[in-house]
Protein backbone atom coordinates (compact mmCIF):
# COMPACT_ATOMS: atom_id res chain seq x y z
CA UNK A 1 0.00 0.00 0.00
CA UNK A 2 1.60 3.71 -0.79
CA UNK A 3 0.94 5.53 1.96
CA UNK A 4 2.13 8.64 0.28
CA UNK A 5 -0.97 8.34 -1.95
CA UNK A 6 -3.53 7.26 1.08
CA UNK A 7 -2.15 11.21 2.09
CA UNK A 8 -3.62 12.67 -0.80
CA UNK A 9 -6.56 11.22 -0.09
CA UNK A 10 -7.44 12.49 2.91
CA UNK A 11 -11.09 11.04 3.36
CA UNK A 12 -10.17 7.43 2.21
CA UNK A 13 -7.27 8.04 5.28
CA UNK A 14 -9.37 8.38 7.57
CA UNK A 15 -11.81 5.38 6.86
CA UNK A 16 -9.00 3.32 6.72
CA UNK A 17 -8.42 4.71 10.16
CA UNK A 18 -11.82 4.32 11.52
CA UNK A 19 -11.32 0.59 10.50
CA UNK A 20 -7.92 0.10 12.33
CA UNK A 21 -9.30 1.70 15.58
CA UNK A 22 -12.58 -0.55 14.93
CA UNK A 23 -10.37 -3.79 14.61
CA UNK A 24 -8.66 -2.95 17.87
CA UNK A 25 -10.30 -5.25 20.59
CA UNK A 26 -12.51 -3.34 23.13
CA UNK A 27 -11.29 -5.35 26.19
CA UNK A 28 -8.49 -7.68 25.37
CA UNK A 29 -7.72 -10.50 28.67
CA UNK A 30 -5.42 -13.81 29.21
CA UNK A 31 -7.44 -15.45 30.99
CA UNK A 32 -5.63 -18.55 32.62
CA UNK A 33 -7.43 -21.66 33.12
CA UNK A 34 -6.91 -24.48 35.88
CA UNK A 35 -6.08 -26.64 33.12
CA UNK A 36 -2.78 -25.17 32.35
CA UNK A 37 -3.79 -23.74 29.27
CA UNK A 38 -4.03 -19.42 29.07
CA UNK A 39 -7.13 -18.15 26.72
CA UNK A 40 -6.54 -14.99 24.71
CA UNK A 41 -9.42 -12.96 23.80
CA UNK A 42 -11.89 -10.27 24.04
CA UNK A 43 -14.01 -10.57 27.01
CA UNK A 44 -18.09 -10.72 26.14
CA UNK A 45 -19.67 -8.92 28.48
CA UNK A 46 -22.95 -8.98 27.46
CA UNK A 47 -23.27 -12.84 27.51
CA UNK A 48 -21.21 -13.44 30.91
CA UNK A 49 -22.80 -13.45 33.89
CA UNK A 50 -22.86 -15.82 37.25
CA UNK A 51 -22.49 -18.94 35.78
CA UNK A 52 -20.66 -18.80 33.44
CA UNK A 53 -17.55 -16.78 31.30
CA UNK A 54 -18.03 -15.98 27.65
CA UNK A 55 -14.73 -15.33 25.88
CA UNK A 56 -14.14 -14.58 21.64
CA UNK A 57 -10.74 -16.71 21.23
CA UNK A 58 -8.81 -15.05 19.07
CA UNK A 59 -6.55 -17.87 18.33
CA UNK A 60 -9.58 -20.24 17.30
CA UNK A 61 -12.16 -16.85 16.66
CA UNK A 62 -15.24 -18.57 18.12
CA UNK A 63 -16.70 -18.00 21.43
CA UNK A 64 -15.66 -20.15 24.44
CA UNK A 65 -17.89 -20.57 27.55
CA UNK A 66 -15.64 -21.32 30.97
CA UNK A 67 -17.78 -22.13 34.26
CA UNK A 68 -16.02 -19.94 36.42
CA UNK A 69 -14.62 -23.36 38.50
CA UNK A 70 -12.69 -23.37 35.43
CA UNK A 71 -10.94 -20.10 36.24
CA UNK A 72 -7.71 -19.55 38.04
CA UNK A 73 -9.42 -18.09 41.54
CA UNK A 74 -7.24 -15.04 41.59
CA UNK A 75 -8.47 -14.50 37.54
CA UNK A 76 -12.12 -15.33 38.23
CA UNK A 77 -12.19 -12.84 41.83
CA UNK A 78 -10.50 -10.17 39.08
CA UNK A 79 -13.12 -10.76 35.91
CA UNK A 80 -16.02 -11.04 37.86
CA UNK A 81 -15.16 -7.88 39.63
CA UNK A 82 -15.10 -6.29 36.12
CA UNK A 83 -18.04 -7.74 35.35
CA UNK A 84 -19.63 -6.11 37.89
CA UNK A 85 -20.99 -9.74 38.84
CA UNK A 86 -19.87 -10.14 42.29
CA UNK A 87 -20.16 -8.46 45.61
CA UNK A 88 -17.27 -6.90 46.72
CA UNK A 89 -17.89 -7.39 50.37
CA UNK A 90 -16.42 -10.00 52.73
CA UNK A 91 -19.13 -11.93 53.91
CA UNK A 92 -16.77 -13.29 56.88
CA UNK A 93 -16.89 -11.96 60.32
CA UNK A 94 -14.43 -11.85 62.98
CA UNK A 95 -15.04 -14.39 65.66
CA UNK A 96 -13.28 -16.57 68.28
CA UNK A 97 -13.40 -20.11 69.47
CA UNK A 98 -13.39 -20.31 72.90
CA UNK A 99 -12.40 -23.63 74.81
CA UNK A 100 -13.76 -24.08 78.40
CA UNK A 101 -13.48 -26.60 81.31
CA UNK A 102 -15.81 -29.01 82.20
CA UNK A 103 -16.87 -31.57 84.86
CA UNK A 104 -16.19 -34.09 82.27
CA UNK A 105 -12.86 -32.04 80.07
CA UNK A 106 -13.26 -29.11 77.99
CA UNK A 107 -15.67 -27.55 75.95
CA UNK A 108 -15.77 -25.62 72.92
CA UNK A 109 -18.12 -22.78 71.25
CA UNK A 110 -17.23 -20.48 68.08
CA UNK A 111 -19.22 -17.01 68.28
CA UNK A 112 -18.97 -13.24 68.66
CA UNK A 113 -17.54 -12.00 71.85
CA UNK A 114 -19.93 -8.79 72.80
CA UNK A 115 -18.54 -8.37 76.39
CA UNK A 116 -16.02 -9.71 79.18
CA UNK A 117 -17.90 -8.49 82.63
CA UNK A 118 -18.03 -9.50 86.21
CA UNK A 119 -16.09 -12.07 85.25
CA UNK A 120 -18.20 -13.85 82.74
CA UNK A 121 -17.17 -13.66 78.59
CA UNK A 122 -20.71 -13.31 76.22
CA UNK A 123 -20.30 -15.07 73.22
CA UNK A 124 -23.52 -14.75 70.59
CA UNK A 125 -23.54 -17.42 68.11
CA UNK A 126 -26.88 -18.41 66.24
CA UNK A 127 -27.55 -21.50 68.26
CA UNK A 128 -28.90 -19.58 71.28
CA UNK A 129 -31.34 -15.98 71.25
CA UNK A 130 -29.29 -14.85 74.36
CA UNK A 131 -25.63 -14.89 74.34
CA UNK A 132 -23.82 -17.99 76.05
CA UNK A 133 -22.23 -17.31 80.04
CA UNK A 134 -18.69 -18.48 80.35
CA UNK A 135 -17.02 -18.10 83.95
CA UNK A 136 -13.57 -16.32 83.09
CA UNK A 137 -12.18 -18.61 85.31
CA UNK A 138 -13.27 -21.71 83.45
CA UNK A 139 -11.70 -20.53 79.85
CA UNK A 140 -8.29 -22.46 78.59
CA UNK A 141 -7.51 -20.83 75.49
CA UNK A 142 -9.27 -18.18 73.34
CA UNK A 143 -8.31 -18.21 69.47
CA UNK A 144 -9.46 -15.81 66.76
CA UNK A 145 -11.77 -17.37 64.04
CA UNK A 146 -13.35 -15.96 60.89
CA UNK A 147 -16.93 -17.17 60.69
CA UNK A 148 -19.83 -16.88 58.53
CA UNK A 149 -22.40 -14.27 59.35
CA UNK A 150 -25.23 -16.68 59.48
CA UNK A 151 -23.16 -18.83 62.36
CA UNK A 152 -23.73 -15.86 64.64
CA UNK A 153 -26.93 -14.53 63.64
CA UNK A 154 -30.24 -15.56 62.02
CA UNK A 155 -30.66 -15.10 58.56
CA UNK A 156 -32.89 -12.14 58.49
CA UNK A 157 -30.53 -10.49 61.08
CA UNK A 158 -27.54 -11.19 58.60
CA UNK A 159 -29.13 -9.48 55.79
CA UNK A 160 -30.74 -6.35 58.09
CA UNK A 161 -27.25 -5.94 59.18
CA UNK A 162 -25.82 -5.84 55.37
CA UNK A 163 -28.46 -3.73 54.18
CA UNK A 164 -28.09 -0.98 57.11
CA UNK A 165 -24.41 -1.20 56.46
CA UNK A 166 -24.50 -0.87 52.80
CA UNK A 167 -27.77 1.14 52.40
CA UNK A 168 -27.95 0.07 48.27
CA UNK A 169 -29.16 3.17 46.41
CA UNK A 170 -28.95 2.48 42.60
CA UNK A 171 -29.43 -0.55 40.52
CA UNK A 172 -25.75 -1.58 41.34
CA UNK A 173 -26.18 -1.22 44.72
CA UNK A 174 -29.00 -4.00 44.84
CA UNK A 175 -27.59 -5.73 42.52
CA UNK A 176 -24.38 -6.32 44.96
CA UNK A 177 -27.05 -6.83 47.61
CA UNK A 178 -28.68 -9.57 45.63
CA UNK A 179 -25.64 -11.37 45.39
CA UNK A 180 -24.91 -10.97 49.14
CA UNK A 181 -28.67 -12.58 50.11
CA UNK A 182 -27.82 -15.19 47.32
CA UNK A 183 -24.79 -16.38 48.83
CA UNK A 184 -26.03 -16.67 52.83
CA UNK A 185 -28.57 -18.30 51.63
CA UNK A 186 -31.53 -15.60 51.60
CA UNK A 187 -33.29 -16.32 48.50
CA UNK A 188 -36.50 -14.01 49.00
CA UNK A 189 -34.28 -11.26 49.68
CA UNK A 190 -32.25 -11.82 46.85
CA UNK A 191 -35.21 -11.79 44.58
CA UNK A 192 -36.65 -8.70 45.97
CA UNK A 193 -33.18 -6.96 44.84
CA UNK A 194 -32.72 -8.38 41.58
CA UNK A 195 -36.37 -7.97 40.57
CA UNK A 196 -35.78 -4.20 41.48
CA UNK A 197 -32.57 -4.09 39.43
CA UNK A 198 -34.98 -5.55 36.31
CA UNK A 199 -37.19 -2.25 36.45
CA UNK A 200 -33.91 -0.23 36.07
CA UNK A 201 -33.91 -0.19 32.02
CA UNK A 202 -30.60 1.88 31.95
CA UNK A 203 -28.41 -1.18 33.92
CA UNK A 204 -26.20 -2.70 31.81
CA UNK A 205 -26.81 -6.15 33.65
CA UNK A 206 -30.65 -5.97 33.75
CA UNK A 207 -31.06 -9.38 31.89
CA UNK A 208 -28.60 -11.17 34.65
CA UNK A 209 -30.70 -9.66 37.38
CA UNK A 210 -33.58 -11.03 35.36
CA UNK A 211 -31.87 -14.61 35.17
CA UNK A 212 -31.16 -14.21 38.58
CA UNK A 213 -34.60 -13.67 39.97
CA UNK A 214 -35.51 -16.88 38.44
CA UNK A 215 -33.04 -18.40 39.41
CA UNK A 216 -34.00 -17.63 42.73
CA UNK A 217 -37.45 -18.06 42.12
CA UNK A 218 -36.37 -22.19 41.55
CA UNK A 219 -34.34 -21.66 45.12
CA UNK A 220 -37.58 -20.47 46.91
CA UNK A 221 -39.79 -23.20 45.73
CA UNK A 222 -36.72 -25.14 47.16
CA UNK A 223 -37.05 -23.47 50.17
CA UNK A 224 -38.03 -26.21 53.10
CA UNK A 225 -34.81 -28.18 52.00
CA UNK A 226 -32.76 -25.38 51.87
CA UNK A 227 -33.61 -24.76 55.44
CA UNK A 228 -32.74 -28.14 56.47
CA UNK A 229 -29.71 -27.80 54.84
CA UNK A 230 -29.04 -24.57 56.71
CA UNK A 231 -30.05 -26.10 60.05
CA UNK A 232 -27.52 -29.30 59.40
CA UNK A 233 -25.02 -26.54 58.93
CA UNK A 234 -25.65 -24.76 62.09
CA UNK A 235 -25.81 -28.07 63.75
CA UNK A 236 -21.94 -28.19 62.19
CA UNK A 237 -21.17 -25.27 63.77
CA UNK A 238 -21.98 -26.53 67.22
CA UNK A 239 -19.63 -29.07 66.58
CA UNK A 240 -22.91 -31.74 66.36
CA UNK A 241 -20.99 -34.07 64.44
CA UNK A 242 -23.70 -37.51 64.39
CA UNK A 243 -26.95 -35.17 63.47
CA UNK A 244 -25.22 -33.71 60.67
CA UNK A 245 -23.84 -37.08 59.28
CA UNK A 246 -27.58 -38.61 59.66
CA UNK A 247 -29.03 -35.68 57.88
CA UNK A 248 -26.79 -35.46 55.27
CA UNK A 249 -26.59 -39.19 54.60
CA UNK A 250 -30.46 -39.51 54.10
CA UNK A 251 -31.38 -35.90 52.98
CA UNK A 252 -31.83 -37.47 49.44
CA UNK A 253 -34.17 -40.14 50.40
CA UNK A 254 -36.08 -37.56 52.39
CA UNK A 255 -35.90 -35.00 49.48
CA UNK A 256 -36.01 -37.42 46.79
CA UNK A 257 -36.80 -34.50 44.03
CA UNK A 258 -34.49 -32.50 45.40
CA UNK A 259 -33.27 -29.62 42.63
CA UNK A 260 -29.90 -29.59 41.20
CA UNK A 261 -29.40 -26.75 43.43
CA UNK A 262 -30.24 -28.51 46.32
CA UNK A 263 -27.92 -31.05 45.43
CA UNK A 264 -24.55 -28.71 44.96
CA UNK A 265 -25.57 -27.01 48.22
CA UNK A 266 -25.57 -31.01 49.68
CA UNK A 267 -22.60 -31.55 48.29
CA UNK A 268 -21.02 -28.47 49.78
CA UNK A 269 -22.11 -29.38 53.19
CA UNK A 270 -20.58 -32.62 52.68
CA UNK A 271 -17.24 -31.17 51.67
CA UNK A 272 -17.48 -28.45 54.59
CA UNK A 273 -18.01 -31.60 56.98
CA UNK A 274 -15.06 -33.26 56.02
CA UNK A 275 -12.73 -30.90 55.59
CA UNK A 276 -14.43 -29.13 59.35
CA UNK A 277 -14.22 -32.74 61.16
CA UNK A 278 -10.80 -32.80 60.45
CA UNK A 279 -9.67 -29.60 61.53
CA UNK A 280 -12.24 -29.85 64.19
CA UNK A 281 -10.66 -33.83 65.79
CA UNK A 282 -6.91 -32.72 64.84
CA UNK A 283 -7.50 -29.97 66.77
CA UNK A 284 -9.09 -32.20 69.93
CA UNK A 285 -7.00 -34.73 69.33
CA UNK A 286 -3.68 -32.35 69.95
CA UNK A 287 -4.52 -30.85 72.90
CA UNK A 288 -6.45 -34.21 74.62
CA UNK A 289 -3.50 -36.99 73.57
CA UNK A 290 -0.87 -35.56 76.11
CA UNK A 291 -2.91 -35.53 79.29
CA UNK A 292 -4.22 -38.98 79.06
CA UNK A 293 -0.76 -40.10 78.47
CA UNK A 294 0.78 -38.20 81.01
CA UNK A 295 -2.35 -39.38 83.63
CA UNK A 296 -1.81 -42.79 82.46
CA UNK A 297 1.65 -42.70 83.41
CA UNK A 298 1.33 -41.27 86.92
CA UNK A 299 -1.14 -43.49 87.71
CA UNK A 300 1.28 -46.82 86.49
CA UNK A 301 4.42 -44.91 88.32
CA UNK A 302 2.82 -43.93 91.69
CA UNK A 303 2.56 -47.17 93.24
CA UNK A 304 5.59 -47.70 96.10
CA UNK A 305 6.08 -51.20 94.60
CA UNK A 306 6.46 -50.14 90.84
CA UNK A 307 9.49 -51.87 89.05
CA UNK A 308 11.85 -49.49 87.19
CA UNK A 309 12.29 -52.34 84.33
CA UNK A 310 8.37 -53.11 84.10
CA UNK A 311 7.61 -49.11 83.93
CA UNK A 312 9.86 -49.21 81.25
CA UNK A 313 9.11 -52.25 78.99
CA UNK A 314 4.95 -50.61 79.57
CA UNK A 315 6.52 -47.11 78.03
CA UNK A 316 8.16 -48.84 74.89
CA UNK A 317 4.73 -50.35 73.33
CA UNK A 318 1.39 -50.69 76.08
CA UNK A 319 1.43 -46.93 76.81
CA UNK A 320 0.95 -45.58 73.56
CA UNK A 321 -1.68 -48.02 72.76
CA UNK A 322 -3.46 -47.26 76.11
CA UNK A 323 -3.14 -43.46 75.07
CA UNK A 324 -5.01 -43.84 71.79
CA UNK A 325 -7.85 -46.37 73.01
CA UNK A 326 -8.72 -43.94 75.84
CA UNK A 327 -7.98 -40.90 73.20
CA UNK A 328 -10.30 -42.80 70.76
CA UNK A 329 -13.30 -42.73 74.09
CA UNK A 330 -12.84 -39.29 74.28
CA UNK A 331 -13.33 -38.51 70.55
CA UNK A 332 -16.35 -40.66 70.54
CA UNK A 333 -17.73 -39.09 72.91
CA UNK A 334 -17.80 -36.20 70.28
CA UNK A 335 -18.78 -38.44 67.59
CA UNK A 336 -19.23 -41.98 67.52
CA UNK A 337 -18.35 -42.76 64.17
CA UNK A 338 -14.60 -41.90 65.28
CA UNK A 339 -12.77 -45.06 64.65
CA UNK A 340 -9.28 -46.31 65.66
CA UNK A 341 -7.44 -45.51 62.87
CA UNK A 342 -9.18 -42.25 62.62
CA UNK A 343 -8.02 -41.12 66.42
CA UNK A 344 -4.25 -41.96 65.01
CA UNK A 345 -4.40 -39.35 62.28
CA UNK A 346 -6.51 -37.03 63.70
CA UNK A 347 -3.74 -36.80 66.17
CA UNK A 348 -1.33 -36.79 63.37
CA UNK A 349 -2.99 -33.76 62.31
CA UNK A 350 -3.08 -31.53 64.71
CA UNK A 351 -1.88 -28.28 64.55
CA UNK A 352 2.05 -27.62 65.21
CA UNK A 353 2.22 -23.50 65.43
CA UNK A 354 5.07 -21.88 65.96
CA UNK A 355 4.58 -21.13 69.59
CA UNK A 356 3.11 -24.15 70.58
CA UNK A 357 6.44 -25.95 71.81
CA UNK A 358 6.49 -27.84 75.20
CA UNK A 359 8.50 -28.93 77.60
CA UNK A 360 9.11 -32.29 79.96
CA UNK A 361 11.59 -32.62 82.50
CA UNK A 362 13.53 -35.84 83.12
CA UNK A 363 13.75 -33.86 86.91
CA UNK A 364 16.02 -35.62 89.09
CA UNK A 365 16.77 -39.15 87.00
CA UNK A 366 18.46 -36.23 84.64
CA UNK A 367 21.70 -38.48 85.80
CA UNK A 368 20.49 -41.56 84.25
CA UNK A 369 19.81 -39.60 80.96
CA UNK A 370 23.21 -37.47 80.75
CA UNK A 371 26.12 -39.04 82.31
CA UNK A 372 27.87 -37.00 85.33
CA UNK A 373 31.05 -35.30 83.95
CA UNK A 374 31.75 -34.23 87.70
CA UNK A 375 34.08 -37.25 88.85
CA UNK A 376 34.10 -37.89 92.51
CA UNK A 377 36.72 -36.17 94.26
CA UNK A 378 39.91 -38.09 94.71
CA UNK A 379 42.57 -38.40 98.11
CA UNK A 380 39.59 -38.16 100.78
CA UNK A 381 38.48 -41.02 103.25
CA UNK A 382 35.09 -42.14 102.34
CA UNK A 383 33.83 -41.95 105.85
CA UNK A 384 36.02 -39.40 107.58
CA UNK A 385 36.83 -39.35 111.82
CA UNK A 386 37.85 -36.99 113.66
CA UNK A 387 40.59 -37.95 115.66
CA UNK A 388 40.16 -39.68 119.26
CA UNK A 389 40.18 -37.82 122.48
CA UNK A 390 40.55 -39.69 125.41
CA UNK A 391 37.57 -38.07 126.89
CA UNK A 392 35.56 -36.93 124.11
CA UNK A 393 34.03 -40.99 123.52
CA UNK A 394 34.22 -42.70 120.27
CA UNK A 395 35.08 -40.86 116.75
CA UNK A 396 32.76 -38.97 115.21
CA UNK A 397 31.94 -40.32 111.99
CA UNK A 398 30.76 -37.36 109.33
CA UNK A 399 28.03 -39.14 106.64
CA UNK A 400 28.51 -38.04 103.59
CA UNK A 401 25.34 -38.70 100.94
CA UNK A 402 26.25 -40.98 98.38
CA UNK A 403 25.46 -40.04 94.66
CA UNK A 404 22.30 -41.75 93.14
CA UNK A 405 22.18 -45.09 91.92
CA UNK A 406 19.47 -45.85 89.48
CA UNK A 407 17.80 -48.29 92.07
CA UNK A 408 18.34 -45.78 95.09
CA UNK A 409 16.34 -42.79 93.03
CA UNK A 410 13.50 -45.03 91.78
CA UNK A 411 12.75 -45.91 95.41
CA UNK A 412 13.26 -42.74 96.99
CA UNK A 413 11.69 -40.84 94.16
CA UNK A 414 7.89 -39.47 94.89
CA UNK A 415 5.49 -40.13 92.35
CA UNK A 416 5.34 -37.05 90.67
CA UNK A 417 9.07 -37.09 90.31
CA UNK A 418 8.81 -41.00 88.57
CA UNK A 419 5.76 -39.56 86.79
CA UNK A 420 7.43 -36.50 85.20
CA UNK A 421 10.51 -38.78 84.32
CA UNK A 422 8.85 -41.31 82.42
CA UNK A 423 6.80 -39.12 80.87
CA UNK A 424 9.79 -36.83 78.85
CA UNK A 425 10.81 -40.60 78.14
CA UNK A 426 8.06 -41.29 76.54
CA UNK A 427 7.69 -37.20 75.01
CA UNK A 428 11.20 -38.56 73.30
CA UNK A 429 11.18 -42.50 72.93
CA UNK A 430 7.41 -42.78 71.16
CA UNK A 431 8.12 -41.11 67.96
CA UNK A 432 5.02 -39.32 68.18
CA UNK A 433 5.77 -35.76 68.77
CA UNK A 434 7.83 -33.37 66.92
CA UNK A 435 11.01 -33.64 69.63
CA UNK A 436 13.90 -30.17 68.71
CA UNK A 437 17.40 -32.35 68.50
CA UNK A 438 18.80 -30.43 71.57
CA UNK A 439 17.37 -30.87 74.98
CA UNK A 440 16.91 -27.61 77.40
CA UNK A 441 18.95 -27.89 80.74
CA UNK A 442 17.65 -26.12 84.06
CA UNK A 443 20.54 -26.35 87.20
CA UNK A 444 20.30 -28.88 89.83
CA UNK A 445 18.09 -27.56 92.29
CA UNK A 446 20.71 -29.19 95.19
CA UNK A 447 24.20 -28.24 93.91
CA UNK A 448 22.81 -25.36 91.60
CA UNK A 449 24.80 -26.71 88.71
CA UNK A 450 28.14 -27.59 90.64
CA UNK A 451 27.77 -31.30 90.64
CA UNK A 452 29.35 -31.36 94.14
CA UNK A 453 28.68 -30.50 97.45
CA UNK A 454 31.04 -29.37 100.47
CA UNK A 455 30.64 -30.46 103.90
CA UNK A 456 32.12 -29.07 107.15
CA UNK A 457 33.66 -31.69 109.76
CA UNK A 458 33.96 -30.83 113.52
CA UNK A 459 37.49 -29.96 112.95
CA UNK A 460 37.40 -27.12 110.59
CA UNK A 461 38.01 -29.46 107.61
CA UNK A 462 36.03 -28.94 104.47
CA UNK A 463 35.26 -32.29 102.43
CA UNK A 464 33.69 -32.37 99.02
CA UNK A 465 31.16 -35.02 97.78
CA UNK A 466 28.94 -35.87 94.29
CA UNK A 467 25.84 -33.74 94.98
CA UNK A 468 23.65 -36.85 96.21
CA UNK A 469 20.37 -35.92 93.81
CA UNK A 470 22.18 -35.65 90.01
CA UNK A 471 24.99 -37.40 90.92
CA UNK A 472 27.48 -34.80 88.99
CA UNK A 473 25.36 -34.11 85.77
CA UNK A 474 24.83 -30.87 86.92
CA UNK A 475 21.50 -30.21 85.19
CA UNK A 476 18.06 -31.29 84.67
CA UNK A 477 17.55 -32.45 81.05
CA UNK A 478 14.44 -30.85 79.65
CA UNK A 479 12.85 -32.56 76.33
CA UNK A 480 11.23 -29.80 73.82
CA UNK A 481 8.59 -30.88 71.85
CA UNK A 482 5.05 -30.33 70.18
Amino acid sequence: MNFARLARRPVTWLAVTALLMAAKPAHAERVPLKTGETVLGRLVVERSNVNVLVIEDYVSGGLREFVWEAVTDADAHRLRMFLKIEDVGNAMVSGELVVFRLNSGTGEVRGMVEKVEAGFLYIRNVSSKEPLKIAVADIVTREPIELEPQDIWSLDEVVAKRKAENEPQDAQGWFLFGQFCERVGAYEQAKEAYDTVATDETYPQRELARAASVRMAALIADKGSFDELRDLRNAMGANLWKRVREGVDTFLTRHPEASEPVKKKLEELKTEFTKRRVTYFGDLAGKLFAPIARRLIELKVRPKDAVFNDIQAWIRKDAIEESFDSLLKQLQARDPAVTAEESKAFFEARPKKANAWKRASYDSGSFLIEPAKIKPPSGQPKSPTTKKNNNSGPPVVIPVPKPPTRDTWWETASGEVRARFWWATFVEKSGLFEVQPKRDRLACSTCDAAGKLTKLGTAGASLEYLCPRCGGSQYDQVAVFR
